[in-house]
């Protein structure tokens, strides 16, 4: 006899935990199913909540909406979970010359980016073993996700109702009927995809914009920098704890693999020595393939052939920040059988 669910959800990086918190909070019978693999794009992850888009210095889409419902999620699953995942580190933007330091001056001018950016950081307040001859700006009210962690407790949370199992859910071996799915020796009334890049390449989904992008990320080993604000330029230094650093990322649209370069590494390692003066080891080198979308906007939708195939997808670089807010909404047209209403429309494709 299949064990049935009211949900069977493939995938378990960030999309796929969000979506599992809040279907469990709504008491519904989920199973997660994810193959647990070590490169995924949500575990590579620099888990950065930035309310400041870099380049443009202009305030991060819908940061309004998502930062403080990021900031609540996260917090929340904190303290029912007992564990600690969410730092709110202050960013220290550091200016590249003078014209960039008046540009953030200019802009941080702006409607609503007083209550993000704040005062500049003059060169003789620059933080121990941090180069920055042009000094740099306090950005405020974002924060930093450990993603393995979360993900990791995540998963213990849903094992202790046996709603995880580490498998791969192959579409080949998937029966559609009218009102529910059958896998293996499990039913569902919907399957939603949540599985990240593994959905990109396979052929239910090529109907869908996904721009894939690679990452490359370096942990490194160092004393003398500051360990509860993070470092921002054309790369993040994020502190992990201890001695440990996350520094990166790249972003590679030709080269779609999870395959470390040295190029990668080159690019990181030459950004960092421009921002920090103290010696340090490369403790790790990760790649992943982050499943972006040609506009930037998440993906959340019914397949146009089997209404009982959903897909939440898509989160980018900017998962951590929009996922929670979209992860709720998507949940909650779940559940009421809602279709995905207008206000959810306005941040999906």
């Amino acid at each position: 006899m299949n064990k049935h669910y009211d949900f069977i959800l493939r995938g378990q990086g960030i999309a796929g935990s969000l979506l599992a918190w809040f279907l469990k909070q709504r008491g519904k019978n989920i199973l997660v199913v994810d193959p647990n693999k070590e490169n995924t794009s949500s575990r590579v992850a620099a888990g950065m909540i930035h309310p400041v888009t870099g380049r443009r210095i202009v305030k991060s889409w819908n940061a309004d909406v998502f930062i403080p419902f990021a900031r609540a999620t996260y917090q929340n699953i904190e303290d029912k979970l007992a564990d600690k995942f969410f730092e709110e580190y202050p960013v220290l933007e550091i200016f590249k010359d003078t014209g960039h330091r008046n540009d953030w001056a200019g802009r941080s001018a702006n409607e609503g980016m007083q209550e993000y950016v704040k005062g500049e950081c003059p060169p003789e307040s620059i933080p121990n073993g941090v180069k920055a001859p042009e000094g740099g700006r306090w950005v405020v009210n974002g924060g930093w996700l450990d993603t393995r962690r979360f993900l990791d407790a995540i998963q213990r949370y849903l094992k202790q109702s046996e709603s995880f199992l580490e498998d791969s859910l192959h579409y080949e071996e998937v029966q559609f009927e009218s009102e529910r799915v059958l896998w293996k020796n499990y039913s569902a009334t919907k399957i939603i995809d949540c599985s990240g890049s593994a959905a990109i390449a396979h052929p239910l989904f090529a109907h869908l914009p996904f721009k894939p992008c690679k990452g490359e990320m370096l942990q490194i080993k160092v004393e003398g920098l500051p360990k509860d604000i993070i470092l921002h330029n054309s790369i993040k230094v994020i502190p992990l704890g201890g001695y440990q650093y996350l520094c990166g990322a790249t972003y590679d649209f030709n080269n779609i693999n999870e395959e470390t370069t040295e190029e990668g590494k080159l690019k990181i390692t030459e950004a960092l020595e421009k921002i920090i003066s103290v010696p340090y080891s490369i403790s790790a080198h990760r790649a992943a393939i982050r499943p972006s979308t040609i506009d930037r906007k998440p993906i959340a939708s019914v397949h146009p052939e089997f209404p009982s195939l959903y897909i939440f997808n898509g989160l980018g670089s900017k998962g951590v920040m929009m996922g929670p807010s979209i992860a709720n909404m998507i949940a909650e047209s779940l559940v009421s059988q809602d279709e995905f209403g207008e206000e959810l429309k306005m941040f999906i494709i």
